[in-house]
């Protein structure tokens, strides 16, 4: 009689599993149900939440998010997951026009595809994944403001640790293309700059293992390190052009006035001039290091990621050994 009741349930869970359209095989459906301690309906959820990752990527390892902190077509693909029971059929389906903006993002067509971004949030506001690729397809677009005003809007709004991570590495780009626009403004590119940082450094904060934006957050602090040094030597510049300026003036009042005494004041005058403009300079490196992050900051920032990449590197060392050593003992088996 059980052996009949268990069939039956079987028999309607294996029914359920092909209407929604789950792909996984059924005995391991039931394995991670098990496991993980949740309904065979949730488990199936999962698979197919693991199942929509993949979509798009056509067998091939994701591409690397690189240096030139551009490239987030990477997220694009890693973050299309939708829950496909949230709405019913008679209803508009924001998860198909999220999918079409998908397709223009792809094909490089961003101002179609932020179209149906903003149709998708139009029916349904609340969908952080839409909401992600509109502000991917601004950034496309170099509308680096708006797409921040997405990304901020989602950091309060999202529980998810690993999408608000993703959240905060996206903010450290728009950040770095900003400073890169601002070429005419030395204010604007630091705080850029080091917004940028700020970015990355909670994403690392989240997920230590981000090696893209450890990489980031590496060339940010260089170049705040390049900028400040660049408004350190004009102030340099600047201070000889006005000693120069200065001592024209000494030489003309020389000329003019051959009196000993005179000639005494002016040197003395003039080297108040010297020491108040040293001590300009002093005022100002001064600033420079009581800024959002000093030269020693960035350097011993810099010192720590280079023995953080080190130390990962090591432990993947060992890992990948390990690896090489259990396959070795499963071969003398």
């Amino acid at each position: 009689m059980k052996s009949i009741i268990y069939l039956f349930v079987f028999f309607l869970f294996s029914n359920s599993v092909a209407q929604s359209g789950c792909c996984t095989d059924l005995k391991e459906l039931i394995e991670i149900s098990r496991s993980m301690g949740v309904s065979h309906e949730e488990a199936c959820l999962y698979c197919c939440h693991l199942r929509d990752m993949e979509v798009g990527q056509g067998g091939d390892s994701p591409p690397k998010r690189d240096e030139r902190c551009n490239d987030v077509s990477v997220q694009l693909e890693r973050k299309d997951i939708i829950n496909q029971q949230t709405h019913s059929s008679q209803d508009p389906n924001p998860r198909k026009m999220a999918r079409d903006g998908n397709v223009n993002y792809k094909d490089n067509l961003y101002p179609e595809a932020e179209i149906q971004y903003r149709k998708s949030l139009s029916e349904n506001k609340s969908f952080n994944e839409a909401k992600f690729n509109l502000s991917n397809s601004l950034f496309k677009q170099g509308r680096y403001n708006e797409s921040l005003d997405l990304l901020n809007d989602m950091i309060k709004t999202t529980h998810d640790s690993i999408f608000k991570s993703e959240v905060y590495y996206n903010m450290g780009n728009n950040h770095m293309m900003m400073a890169n626009d601002n070429t005419q403004d030395p204010n604007l590119i630091n705080e850029s700059l080091n917004n940028a940082i700020n970015s990355y450094k909670n994403c690392l904060k989240i997920n230590p293992s981000d090696e893209e934006a450890r990489h980031n957050l590496s060339k940010a602090l260089r170049l705040l390190q390049k900028q400040k040094q660049n408004q350190n030597n004009d102030q340099e510049r600047d201070k000889e052009k006005q000693e120069k300026q200065n001592s024209g003036q000494t030489d003309g009042e020389e000329e003019e006035n051959e009196n000993k005494k005179e000639k005494d004041d002016d040197e003395s005058k003039e080297g108040g001039k010297s020491n108040s403009t040293q001590k300009e300079q002093e005022d100002f490196d001064s600033e420079s290091l009581g800024g959002q992050l000093s030269k020693e900051d960035i350097q011993r920032m810099l010192e720590a990621l280079d023995r953080e990449e080190k130390e990962v590197q090591e432990k993947m060392r060992k890992i990948n050994f390990s690896k090489q050593k259990n396959k070795q003992i499963e071969k003398d088996w």
